[in-house]
């Protein structure tokens, strides 16, 4: 019958560890899993964590333990971190050596006494080749294996001959930019670069999507960049793994500008390094490699510029011959021709003068026979002239005599008539004027009774009052 007498709960987690004691303590095990909520202590240098276990097809978790690792272990994740250039972290497999421990107030957990570094610097390698050989698979259109060469569409491109504006991406608060353009702005030839820093972290596998969104802004800006320079100042390996991340280097794969990278580590090669147009270990080796593209560029220019000098000076010396030759035919062929036509130009000269004397004589006979004609016609002219002009005074007089007596008749018809017009011939006939206030008047508008008229006749006035106005519609008398 089993023993129901009830137990406090430190009896049974003290049974607990006897029990694990009694099967672990003198053992250590190798265990993989992957790390995970990861916390580290710097002053006491404890690192506390989980070890998780998930299924390999559906992903979920299948395991999880505590674990912790002080003092020695410490020490080996340190060595660890060092030998790997992996930063002991939350998300990383490893392959660790731990032992089993249980306690009545945290619980089990397992402590590190060392780690793999073999197997860890394996899984990262394993991760960079699954990574190269999607690239390959996915892209081909861009990116191939050429013999045992990767090659890609941005290796395509050509620098231009002198780079001059670039595109940074790095972070501007680093040492690596500040050497990048230290180098740039203190190189011994004096060319001048145009750059523009597109700042963004380049450390940690997690800013792998701000990196490829800054060369997405690099394309979307629309300037006509050089070269895109990508940086970054030494560190651990875990620090590079940004630049193995699949979507970035696709990216670069098919940039349509020339990438540089100087990443910073001399010791492995980063899929960014695959991809870019050109690899440099560092970014200061970046910034050389520009300066000696472009010197490179200058010394061909210096090279065509004696070579065009030395061309220039056979080709000078070559035409200073065949212009002395012309010189000498010019020369020979000018005297030649001047002699010839000295000649023509005395026979010219005698021919023009004999010309000019038949000329000024015909011109002489001329000028006579218009003189001769010049101081007859006038005294011909004048003749006729005085003539028409007696004629016209004749004629004057005849019509002047005529005129006035036609004139003096009618002055005489109109004086008659005139005369027959007048008051007085008007009075002489019977006929009488009446006369309202000093002025002859011919109608009686305007009059009103009682005023006084005055009656002419030819040798009497008479004053008379109106006593009644009345209209006449006879017609008048017949005088």
């Amino acid at each position: 019958m089993p023993d129901n007498t009830p137990l406090k709960l430190s009896d049974l987690t003290g049974m607990i560890r006897e029990h694990l004691q009694d099967r672990f303590a003198r053992e250590s095990f190798w265990v993989l899993a992957d790390v995970s909520d990861h916390k580290f202590y710097p002053q006491k240098k404890y690192h506390y964590f989980d070890l998780v276990e998930k299924d390999a097809t559906s992903g979920n978790l299948v395991s999880r333990v505590s674990a912790a690792a002080w003092q020695e272990g410490s020490k080996r994740i340190e060595l660890f971190e060092k030998e790997t250039g992996q930063r002991f972290t939350t998300g990383i497999h490893v392959l660790l050596r731990v032992k089993v421990e249980f306690s009545a107030l945290y619980g089990l957990k397992l402590i590190v006494l060392d780690a793999d570094t073999r197997f860890t610097l394996g899984e990262l390698e394993r991760k960079k080749q699954d990574t190269i050989r999607r690239l390959l698979a996915d892209n081909s259109d861009f990116i191939r294996m050429v013999g045992e060469k990767i090659v890609t569409r941005n290796q395509g491109h050509p620098l231009k001959l002198a780079v001059q504006k670039i595109a940074v991406l790095g972070s501007r608060q680093s040492a690596g930019y500040d050497d990048f353009m230290h180098t740039l702005a203190q190189n011994p030839y004096r060319y001048q670069f145009d750059v523009d820093t597109y700042h963004v972290a380049v450390q940690g596998e997690d800013k792998a999507r701000q990196l490829f969104e800054q060369l997405l802004e690099i394309f979307k800006s629309g300037k006509v960049y050089d070269a895109v320079v990508i940086i970054r100042g030494g560190g651990s390996e875990s620090d590079f793994l940004i630049f193995n991340d699949y979507n970035l280097n696709r990216a670069i794969a098919k940039f349509p500008i020339p990438v540089i990278t100087g990443i910073g580590h001399l010791k492995d090669q980063s899929i960014a390094d695959l991809m870019a147009h050109t690899e440099t270990k560092t970014p200061t080796k970046a910034a050389e490699y520009i300066i000696a593209h472009n010197k490179m560029f200058e010394d061909r220019i210096m090279v065509l510029q004696k070579h065009l000098v030395f061309k220039a000076q056979q080709i000078c010396s070559s035409r200073q011959r065949v212009l002395s030759n012309i010189n000498t035919v010019v020369v020979n062929k000018s005297r030649d021709y001047l002699q010839h036509y000295n000649q023509t130009l005395v026979k010219l000269n005698q021919l023009v003068t004999q010309r000019s004397v038949q000329i000024l004589h015909q011109r002489k006979n001329d000028l006579l026979n218009i003189s001769g004609a010049i101081v007859v016609q006038p005294k011909i002219q004048v003749a006729k002239r005085r003539h028409e002009i007696d004629m016209q005074v004749n004629n004057l007089h005849t019509f002047r005599i005529q005129f006035i007596k036609q004139q003096v008749n009618q002055l005489q018809h109109l004086a008659s008539m005139i005369r027959m017009a007048s008051p007085e011939q008007t009075l002489k006939r019977g006929f009488a004027l009446v006369k309202h206030q000093g002025k002859v008047i011919r109608d009686a508008d305007g009059l009103k009774e009682q005023e006084e008229l005055t009656i002419v006749m030819q040798h009497t006035e008479i004053k008379t009052v109106i006593k009644e106005i009345a209209e006449n519609h006879e017609r008048p008398y017949n005088i």
